[in-house]
């Protein structure tokens, strides 16, 4: 079993991020990994497109998609990206990354 301490979490540069959808699905959350999955689909990629750009194994990929339509109850990757369409996600997403962006700078 592996053990993490809460304050070295806290500490590290790792951060844990969650990308909120928004309305109408306001408690659902995308982790880093899955909004940047979805980023690349809303940019009409392909699973190994989308892996190739993140460095990552085609089923890697795929493992995230699966959990997004899961989280929202769809059974193909048209309806996963036609719901998060609907919802909040692009304008946290970016609101979120230019944030970043901007501390970095300082």
């Amino acid at each position: 079993m592996i053990r993490v301490n809460v304050e070295t979490l806290r500490d590290s540069s790792v951060r844990l991020k969650r990308f909120y959808l928004g309305k109408p699905y306001e408690s659902i959350y995308f982790t880093a990994r899955e909004a940047s999955c979805m980023w690349h689909f809303l940019n009409n990629k392909t699973i190994i497109e989308a892996a190739a750009a993140l460095q990552l194994s085609p089923r890697t990929v795929e493992f995230y998609a699966n959990n997004m339509k899961t989280k929202l109850s769809c059974y193909s990757k048209a309806e996963l990206v036609k719901r998060v369409l609907k919802s909040e996600f692009i304008h946290n997403y970016l609101q979120t990354e230019e944030s970043e962006r901007l501390g970095n700078q300082e």
